[in-house]
């Protein structure tokens, strides 16, 4: 595993807003179909104020301990005071040091998917706890770089988790 540590300078994510728990591993089985049917639609393409042309995002927020329920949004960054049109939302990620994991290689969308459950796991339950630092209790979010994505047989993501702790 393979993680640094990063400042990120924040920035606002548009998209597409998906309620759902951990419960049961629900998200498991609501977010891939959601990304599915939002990229075959080419759904994200048509955001207004897109800033960075080659990213997406996936962002977690509004995480209950409790009840393990939070809001994912699937999007792309936009400058800051762009207008959000109905049916979309928008979630501003704060500027905050991240530690940052890069999945392993995947040959297939099934590998893609295991590999992005195995990196938030090893980044939150393993790598996380063993560091020294702590989560900062703001958004987290998957950043999915053309440049990462290029290779059919090696599709890679990076998964941002905001930290806290040891002079940051």
């Amino acid at each position: 595993m393979n993680v640094r540590v990063e400042r990120h300078p924040g920035a606002t994510v548009m998209g597409y807003k998906i309620s759902t728990t951990l419960r049961c591993g629900l998200n498991q089985l609501e977010l891939p179909p959601a990304w599915a049917r939002i990229n075959a639609g080419g759904l994200l393409t048509g955001i207004p104020g897109r800033v960075q042309a080659r990213c997406r995002f996936g962002v977690v927020y509004d995480f209950n301990p409790q009840t393990t329920d939070f809001n994912y949004l699937i999007g792309v960054a936009v400058a800051p005071t762009t207008p959000v049109p109905v049916p979309l939302a928008a979630v501003r990620l704060p500027p905050s040091h991240y530690a940052v994991l890069t999945t392993e290689p995947a040959q297939d969308e099934q590998g893609f998917v295991q590999a992005i459950e195995q990196g938030w796991g090893d980044l939150t339950q393993h790598w996380l706890p063993a560091s020294g630092y702590r989560h900062a209790c703001s958004a987290e979010f998957e950043k999915y770089d053309e440049c990462l994505l290029q290779d059919p047989e090696a599709r890679r993501m990076e998964i941002w988790v905001p930290i806290c702790g040891q002079g940051l």
